[in-house]
């Protein structure tokens, strides 16, 4: 699904009116009455507790984002969702037509005037009383914020922010009350920063273009469950905007081509489905190389061979399972009589205090990438290091964003100009606007970089990014990130066997999902448990996906 920033939304409004001959009311009311039908689809979930006509209120703005919400209500009221007697609107400006004729009319005032006709008192905010504004809000069933949209040029004023903090207000004194954004909660916006007001919604009827404010990490819990709303714009126009996705597992599964490259085949021996190698492990940190290895074990590699310090390789040898444990000198030694296996891909950092050993290894993992275009993930220990090079072939770094921002700081250490790109301090842009600095230091290193938390952002050496929308907190343990580089590892290792090269945005893109569905089954069994439970779900996901049937096609 495509993602739009606010400018090339309203492009989109521009051009489907002046080449599609799709005017303003004519989109209005078809993403009016869309929001009516995602939003009656999905309220008995989030308001189970309300029973018969829920009240409410639309809180609407100036612009078409509130024409939006005004046609919302009106197909609501129509489709017997709710009852006139019980809604209100309430208007952060009056209105200020004064035409009689409707074809003259913008599609709000239209919109507002049908609202009237059916008798909801249409009330101007500055024009009730202190009393009568906090029982109006905190009595409401619903709240349906429709104050700003996409043309929202910094931080809300006056009336409207005064609305925005009523909407929260009320939704924190009455918890049975459901909040719901039309396209975005009011006050968010590409420019969104950390102190600016925002509305605090349970709903987010996101309206295509989807926008990518919404998954700023610091502002996507203010939308709370995002609803796309389809079918308003011609397919053609929108995928003008390609530069940003929205992408889930399905996008691989309705895709057939793309996994048969991750596929094992019934013929398949254990260096056909991939070696991974994985330098991770220090006296402290066992458990990280271990959970490496695990994912990399669930992804389907043949072969993982884990390279640690000695006493760490000495001390784990009972629980490695079917994995390769070694360390550095033992390696030297196996070569006299037998020939270690050439690697896939090289996973470096879960668990690793880095040390000069490391990166000499650091160094010979770029060599073997030039010589045999090998996959190279980056994690935890290893990305700060790794952030110095520029690498020759397919590259994937999976920082947190601490460790992001370690990663930054090596980068404006290489280039001072680079400090620029902070804006207010690397930690909170992170937190607000971290895809631009991501492209800087993928196009920098020429590699992919995930950045991990509730919701993930993947972004590409050219500039393409894709946001996997998380919200996981099963997912928030100790480990997770591990497993993860190790089925990335070995996504990349099996990737280079079937196809001879490595994808690796496809391989980000398609691990990320499917630990994120492995956390949603683990959540569904109701329990907090150890990553290992993760790695075993992982086991049968990836099972499920990429190990063909028994008598099916090849």
């Amino acid at each position: 699904m495509i993602l739009a920033e606010g400018a090339e939304a309203r492009h989109i409004d521009e051009t489907a009116m002046a080449e599609w001959h799709l005017s303003s009311s004519v989109l209005v009311e078809a993403a009016g009455r869309e929001c009516t039908q995602v939003l009656i689809n999905v309220w008995p979930h989030i308001a189970p507790h309300v029973s018969g006509s829920p009240s409410l209120i639309l809180a609407a703005g100036s612009g078409n984002n509130a024409a939006d919400g005004m046609v919302l209500l009106k197909t609501l009221i129509l489709k017997g969702f709710c009852n006139p007697s019980r809604c209100w609107v309430v208007l952060s400006k009056p209105e200020i037509s004064t035409s009689v004729h409707a074809q003259e009319l913008s599609p709000r005032i239209q919109a507002l005037r049908f609202l009237q006709k059916l008798g909801i008192p249409c009330i101007v905010w500055h024009e009730i009383s202190e009393t009568e504004r906090k029982s109006l809000f905190e009595n409401a069933d619903l709240i349906i914020d429709a104050l700003t949209g996409t043309g929202l040029s910094g931080t809300v004023q006056d009336t409207v922010a005064e609305l925005v903090a009523v909407i929260n207000r009320s939704r924190k004194h009455n918890n049975s009350q459901r909040v719901v954004s039309i396209d975005v909660p009011s006050g968010l916006s590409d420019s969104w920063d950390l102190d600016d007001p925002v509305v605090e919604a349970d709903l987010c009827l996101a309206i295509e273009p989807v926008k990518a404010c919404l998954f700023k990490p610091a502002a996507r819990t203010k939308a709370g469950f995002i609803c796309p709303v389809t079918g308003i714009f011609p397919p053609a126009l929108l995928e003008q905007c390609g530069h940003h996705r929205l992408i889930g597992l399905s996008d691989f599964t309705d895709n057939p081509a793309m996994m048969k490259a991750f596929t094992v085949s019934h013929d398949a021996y254990k260096h056909q489905r991939g070696v991974v190698h994985i330098y991770a492990g220090f006296p402290g940190t066992s458990g990280a190389a271990l959970l490496c290895g695990r994912g990399a074990q669930a992804g389907g590699a043949g072969l993982v061979q884990i390279i640690t310090e000695q006493v760490l390789a000495e001390h784990l040898m009972g629980q490695a399972g079917g994995m390769l444990l070694t360390c550095t000198s033992w390696i030297d030694e196996q070569r006299s009589f037998r020939k270690p296996p050439q690697p896939d891909a090289i996973i470096m950092g879960p668990g690793l205090l880095w040390n000069q050993e490391l990166d000499d290894n650091l160094k010979k993992a770029v060599q073997d990438q030039v010589q045999n275009d090998i996959g190279l993930v980056f994690d935890a220990g290893a990305v700060e290091p790794a952030a110095a090079y520029t690498f020759p072939g397919p590259t994937v770094f999976t920082p947190h964003p601490v460790e992001f921002e370690r990663f930054f700081e090596v980068l404006i250490k290489i280039n001072p100009e680079l400090a620029q790109s902070a804006g207010k301090g690397l930690s909170r842009m992170i937190k607000t606007n971290p895809v631009p600095l991501l492209q800087i230091a993928a196009e920098k290193t020429k590699s992919v970089i995930i950045l991990k938390g509730h919701v993930i952002h993947i972004v590409a050496p050219d500039g393409a990014h894709s946001v996997v929308d998380g919200m996981e907190s099963i997912l928030a343990m100790g480990g997770s990130g591990d497993v993860l580089a190790g089925l990335l590892g070995a996504l990349m290792a099996r990737m280079k066997r079937n196809r001879g090269s490595i994808d690796p945005i496809a391989c980000s893109e398609l691990a990320v999902n499917l630990l994120v569905e492995a956390g949603h089954r683990l959540r569904n069994q109701r329990r907090f448990s150890d990553p290992t439970c993760l790695a075993d779900i992982l086991g049968e996901l990836s099972g499920e996906l990429l190990l063909q049937p028994l008598g099916g096609a090849h």
